[in-house]
This record gives structure tokens, C-alpha cells and sequence, in this order.
């Protein structure tokens, strides 16, 4: 990208600012976009694909934003409407549950994240034993594992 293309594809921070803003509160960065005074859609994906603390704002931003539609929504069923507005909430409410799942999946997730961690390091060690009582146990131990031939382990 040459300097004279990176300089009209710059956005300023005060725009940016706005822009997540708006996310926090709820609106869809579409209909953002569409706003004379923004940058369109195009120009503010193509920005963002070579900002990755803006994509991270991004998203936190909208993760935010799912906290307010859910509380909007919340707000519109509390005060009582007639009949087929009540159920267009509803199914609002319904799509914004299922997109906070995404958006917001360590709060609203329906899949439980375990992290587990260990070691899982191996060490296989051949000593000599120190004495010959130990020789003698190794010996015994030896003997005792089955003895198959290298042929019929590579057959199975």
C-alpha cells in the first residue's frame, strides 16, 4: 500500500470513537455505516483488517453492545402493548438472546469452557541398577513381560 492510498484510508480517532460508541450502545455497525458523516462499511472492514487493536475494540464493543439491546429489550417488555407487539418483542428478545450467545459467549454461552492444564512430559530413564539386589529385580521384571517377536508387532 503506497503512502498516498494509506493516507485517504486513514480514519480518525474521533470517528472511530463515535463508531464504537454506537456499537456500545446497540446499533448495528450497518446502519452506522450508512450515516453521511461515517465511513462506509467497505472502507471501515478494509481499515479494521489491517488493525488488530481496533478488531479487539471492535469486539468488545459489540459484546457491550449485546448488554444494551438485551436491556432495551428488556425495557420494552415492562411496559404493557397490545397483543402483536408483545410478541414481536418476544421474538426480538429471542434474536438477541441467540446473538449475544455469539457475541457474548463467555457470559451468555451455552457451552461450558474448562481449561485444564497439566504436564504432560514423559521421561523414560535406563539406569544401572546400584545393586545387584536391584539387578536382580530388573532381571525378574524382564523376564516377565511377553516376548513378542518384531515381525507380529508390525503385522497388528
Amino acid at each position: 500500500m503506497d503512502q498516498k492510498q494509506n493516507k485517504r484510508s486513514l480514519i480518525p480517532e474521533e470517528t472511530l470513537n463515535k463508531i464504537i460508541e454506537r456499537i456500545e450502545l446497540g446499533e448495528p455497525l450497518t446502519k452506522i455505516c450508512k450515516d453521511k458523516s461515517m465511513p462506509s462499511l467497505s472502507v471501515f472492514y478494509r481499515y479494521m483488517r489491517n488493525d488488530e487493536k481496533l478488531q479487539n475494540k471492535i469486539r468488545q464493543a459489540r459484546e457491550t453492545g449485546c448488554f444494551t439491546i438485551i436491556d432495551k429489550i428488556n425495557e420494552e417488555l415492562e411496559t404493557p402493548q397490545d397483543n402483536q407487539h408483545m410478541m414481536w418483542v418476544r421474538e426480538k428478545l429471542a434474536q438477541s438472546r441467540w446473538l449475544a450467545s455469539k457475541l457474548a459467549n463467555n457470559t451468555f454461552g451455552d457451552k461450558i469452557k474448562q481449561e485444564v492444564k497439566q504436564d504432560t512430559k514423559l521421561i523414560v530413564q535406563w539406569d544401572i541398577p546400584e545393586n545387584e539386589n536391584n539387578l536382580i529385580q530388573a532381571k525378574e521384571i524382564v523376564e516377565e513381560v511377553p516376548k513378542t517377536p518384531i515381525q507380529e508387532l508390525s503385522n497388528k
